[in-house]
């Protein structure tokens, strides 16, 4: 089972701030460099929504 983990837009389109908040979770949340991002684009090409599949912790 893997978790999603995603992030939007606040307004219409995704900033070049709100791209890097997300990067930076995501870094957090333990995702390698190697991850693919899945993104949601409008049809001016504008990124709407960013995600990516984390594997969930293993149990201990």
């Amino acid at each position: 089972m893997t978790v999603r983990f995603a992030k939007s837009g606040s307004k219409k389109d995704m900033t070049l701030s709100e791209l890097e908040q997300f990067v930076q979770a995501a870094r957090k949340a333990g995702a390698p460099g190697d991850q693919p991002v899945k993104a949601v684009v409008s049809t001016s090409g504008k990124i709407k929504t960013v995600e990516i599949q984390l594997p969930e912790p293993a149990a201990t």
